[in-house]
């Protein structure tokens, strides 16, 4: 999800604080209905991981097979 602030160099561990937040702006659906994104950050204590949190749009039914889309400038 690419550049974060504050900059992790890669390879490296994020950091527990401050929280490295991803720098541009996500999209995020699910089963096509967009989602907000609450945080999308680097896993602290973890190397390349990232952790997006969002809140389900209400009236979409429980599914494990629903499909979830990420877009970074367009891209999924």
């Amino acid at each position: 999800l690419g550049e974060t602030d504050p900059a992790v160099p890669s390879g490296q561990v994020a950091p527990e604080e401050p929280v490295s937040k991803v720098v541009k702006p996500l999209r995020v659906t699910i089963e096509g209905v967009e989602a907000e994104v609450v945080s999308a950050v680097l896993e602290p204590g973890k190397v390349g991981i990232y952790r997006v949190e969002v809140t389900v749009p209400e009236g979409l039914q429980a599914s494990s097979s629903a499909l979830l889309v990420v877009e970074l400038d367009g891209v999924a």
